[in-house]
């Protein structure tokens, strides 16, 4: 296995099936098939997934995927969620949920 198919994995395994609330009140669910639904006052649809250590989303009718990087968010010495920062180096970042 090649370094970046094990840290596709780790990102993969770090975020699938997971709930994220952001900083800004959004939330954002991460399904294991890829899809994913993020709600700021309504539901928009997409999808994700993890390349060459990226983190991809994309929001049809878009057929664009943003592109991040991501990094852990850690509290009181827990990851209690992550960060995603864009090639612009725009940053959003939200804690995992039960």
């Amino acid at each position: 296995m090649d370094k970046n198919t094990s840290k596709d994995q780790l990102l993969i395994a770090k975020v699938s099936g997971r709930r994220l609330i952001y900083d800004d009140g959004a939330k954002q669910s991460l399904s294991a098939d890829g899809s994913t639904v993020y709600n700021e006052g309504r539901d928009s649809k997409g999808f994700w997934k993890v390349e060459n250590g990226r983190f991809y989303s994309q929001w049809p009718p878009s057929t664009h995927w943003a592109s991040y990087t991501l990094t852990d968010r850690i509290e009181d010495g827990k990851i209690v969620g992550v960060t995603f920062t864009g090639e612009r180096g725009d940053s959003f970042s939200g804690v995992f949920t039960e």
